[in-house]
């Protein structure tokens, strides 16, 4: 049996969060109103859902214990494969100086296998980076006010091979002060030689940024 002594005093002595606190979560502003300003910056009628919908209990496939990291916030994402499920969370990152950025590429379809490994490093540090497969590399953006789109030589990193980057400034806006860029992906297979990357992002009227 694991030991529980001491268990009461611990939980007396817990803080919450300061992420949690009022001062860090600041209410919204909103600049516009559907009110005040019409109907383009309300509720698209269309898009809400007005009745329940079905659902039906699946029996569980297979329980496993995930990651759980080191990082605050842990941003848990994955990916399913034929064979496997690849979980990553935040470790060591954010406790990392310089703004590097850490790619590591499987050198066989066995994700439990060997990596290639790469570090870059950034003019501002790479929050929220977001990857992208397209045909002529690797795409990344972040959340950074400048240099926020990297591309990377993917011919030469599949190889193990000394690879460049390529960065680039573009303009966005924000919502809320959050830079919101993200590069198409290629899934499925790869678009013809020459074919542009496209990128997105949202809009949000009623904070009156990133706009289009």
């Amino acid at each position: 049996m694991p030991d529980f002594e001491g268990e009461k005093d611990y939980i007396h002595e817990m803080t919450e969060s300061k992420d949690k606190q009022i001062s860090h979560r600041l209410p919204q502003t909103f600049l516009f109103t559907e009110e005040k300003d019409g109907p383009a910056y309300g509720n698209d009628q269309n898009t809400i859902q007005k009745q329940m919908g079905s659902r039906m209990m699946v029996p569980t496939l297979s329980s496993f214990a995930g990651q759980n990291g080191g990082g605050y916030p842990p941003d848990p994402s994955g990916a399913a494969g034929p064979n496997h499920y690849v979980q990553a969370v935040n470790a060591t990152q954010f406790g990392q100086s310089g703004n590097k950025i850490y790619i590591a590429i499987s050198t066989t379809p066995d994700p439990t296998g060997t990596y290639y490994t790469y570090t870059f490093t950034s003019t501002q540090f790479p929050d929220y980076l977001k990857f992208s497969i397209w045909a002529d590399g690797y795409y990344m953006t972040s959340n950074q006010s400048t240099d926020k789109l990297f591309v990377f030589e993917r011919d030469k990193m599949l190889l193990g091979q000394t690879a460049k980057a390529a960065v680039a400034n573009f303009t966005t806006g924000t919502v809320s002060g959050f830079f919101v860029p993200l590069a198409a992906d290629a899934d499925g297979g790869l678009p013809p030689v020459g074919t542009a990357c496209p990128f997105f992002w949202y809009t949000e009227n009623s904070w009156g940024g990133a706009k289009c």
